[in-house]
Order: structure tokens, then C-alpha cells, then sequence
């Protein structure tokens, strides 16, 4: 069972060790996708959720994307990765290659920040994520700026579509390092080296 709370806690964390969970995620803020509503970064959140255990490995998740990454999660207690962002730019994903394209080309800089259920999400530069950003600006709701992203659509539209009129691409921060398009077996490569 590989238990994996969207806002980790020491709590939470114990509560699924005793539950019975082989594996317990450890995520931070610099992950993509859905983000934590706990705005810790993933190299302060490992090392608390390591510390909360006393059996079960601790995965690290958020902004993991080469060797040196996954070395300073280990460092700080995770005895392995929960990556996400590094493989969507492979040569196997059914990600177009215009995204691809982008993510090499990105950084976490270039990622824009927006509120949203059930609490935040980033994304590339495009047409509907300039929209969602201004909508936060002007104060919408987080209700209102979900109902705008589209919910899965606009996630199937962005990144498998690469249509970022209608569409969104979720990363997590450390998409700088991601610096080429390379196989998933380069990737599991340079993650376990």
C-alpha cells in the first residue's frame, strides 16, 4: 500500500504507518499536478515526514528530475522518488512534441501560480493560464477559477493535445532540470545513479 497524502503531515503520516502502509510519499509544494494546500517545499517536508516514521520508506515527491535531486532527497531521509514531471518529457510519452519541446526549454521561473481547488496548481505559459492567473489576481474564487480550468479537459487539452488556448500543463518546479528528450529508461537511470 503506498500511501500518498496530498498535504503530508507527521500526523497523517504516523495515522498510515500504524494503518499498515508499506510506503508513504512524502510531497511537496514543488511538485505538479494538484498542489499541496501546505505551501513547504519538498526538501522541508521529506525530512519531517522521515522523522515521523519508524518502519516504512519514505518516497520523495516534487521537483525530482536527475541525479542531483534525487541524491539530496535521499540525503534528507527518502529512500527513493515519486517523479512525475521528468517523464512527461520522454521519448515514450504521448505527450506531443511541442510540449515536450517546451518543458526542455522551461524552467521553474517560467511556471505561473494560480489558486484553484482544492488549493493551488501551476502551469506553462499559455492563453487559458494567463486567464486563470488574472482571474486569481482579481480575486475570483477558487470555485470559479476551477470551473474555468476545465477540470480534466483542460489538462487532456494542454498536455496530451497541446492545445494551451483551451488547455493547461501542469509541472512541478525542477522542469529545469530537465535539459533533453530522452528515454524513461535514461530517466530511471539518472534518478537511481
Amino acid at each position: 500500500i503506498i500511501y500518498r497524502d496530498i498535504n503530508p503531515t507527521p500526523a497523517n503520516t504516523r495515522e498510515a504507518e500504524r494503518a499498515g502502509a508499506d510506503i508513504i510519499v512524502a510531497t511537496g509544494f514543488d511538485e505538479g499536478g494538484t498542489l499541496p494546500g501546505n505551501v513547504l517545499g519538498t526538501f522541508s517536508i521529506v525530512p519531517m515526514i522521515a522523522d515521523a516514521v519508524v518502519n516504512v520508506p519514505i518516497l520523495a515527491a516534487g521537483g525530482i528530475v536527475d541525479k542531483r535531486t534525487a541524491r539530496a532527497a535521499q540525503a534528507l531521509g527518502a529512500e527513493g522518488v515519486f517523479a512525475g514531471s521528468v517523464f512527461i518529457s520522454t521519448e515514450e510519452s504521448r505527450v506531443p512534441q511541442s510540449i515536450k519541446e517546451k518543458i526542455v526549454a522551461a524552467n521553474g521561473l517560467d511556471l505561473n501560480l494560480f489558486r484553484t481547488l482544492p488549493d493551488f496548481y501551476r502551469s506553462l505559459p499559455g492563453k487559458l493560464t494567463s486567464k486563470l492567473v488574472a482571474m486569481d489576481k482579481a480575486g475570483a474564487s477558487k470555485e470559479e477559477i476551477g470551473g474555468a480550468m476545465g477540470g480534466l479537459r483542460g489538462l487532456r487539452l494542454g498536455m496530451l493535445e497541446g492545445n494551451t488556448d483551451e488547455g493547461y500543463i501542469s509541472l512541478g518546479t525542477g522542469i529545469g532540470g530537465i535539459t533533453a528528450i530522452t528515454s524513461v529508461a535514461e530517466v530511471v537511470e539518472q534518478l537511481t545513479a
